[in-house]
């Protein structure tokens, strides 16, 4: 298999160099696009990050568009990103440590239809149809399944579920939701302050 390439040079965000793009695509319509910043000042402060976003009319149901955006607001963005996934990775092992066993006992003895409706119940859009259920469960254990499911994007309505309040658990998840309105505030000002390539 044979990858045919094409190289095209624009000018870069300050105009006084370029950058170039290499798309490639092979004979069974792979294709692969890269992009390197020619110019030194422009090395220097920028960075190609890649937008993506719902579109129900592409493959897959997403769409994505190339950026040359401010390193600078490139990292405040990573940092934004890396202190939500430290608070959700406390959230859920908190509550793993005080309500997994809970939760597992909860599905004990049950069909996977019956839990798969209890599933749905609790987060209908994260919950796929019943063959394909089984299909996730079919090579490993429900239980397995399970403990995957809980996790931290998904604790609130699983404690719910169950009965449960605790007001740590609730007070970590309102600091990610403020985080993460933060983090989109980072994003949309990285965004507008973006070239497009």
């Amino acid at each position: 298999m044979s990858w045919e390439e094409f190289k095209d040079e624009k000018t870069c965000p300050c105009h006084k160099g370029t950058y170039t793009i290499t798309r490639q695509a092979n004979d069974w319509g792979q294709s692969r696009v890269s992009f390197e910043m020619n110019c030194t000042p422009c090395q220097n402060t920028y960075v190609q990050f890649t937008s993506r976003y719902h579109d129900p009319g592409a493959p897959g149901g997403t769409s994505s568009f190339d950026l040359w955006v401010l390193k600078i607001d490139k990292q405040a963005l990573d940092n934004a990103e890396k202190q939500i996934r430290r608070k959700k990775d406390a959230i859920l092992s908190t509550a793993q440590e005080r309500y997994l066993k809970e939760w597992l006992g909860r599905f004990g003895g049950k069909t996977k239809k019956s839990v798969w409706a209890e599933l749905k119940s609790i987060d209908r859009s994260h919950v796929p149809s019943l063959g394909t259920f089984y299909i996730h469960t079919k090579n490993g254990t429900l239980e397995d399944y399970l403990r995957t499911w809980f996790d931290a994007d998904r604790i609130i309505p699983i404690l719910a579920f169950l009965g449960i309040q605790d007001s740590e658990i609730a007070e970590g998840n309102a600091e990610v939701s403020e985080q993460s309105q933060n983090r989109e505030a980072l994003k949309r000002q990285m965004l507008s302050r973006a070239v497009h390539i």
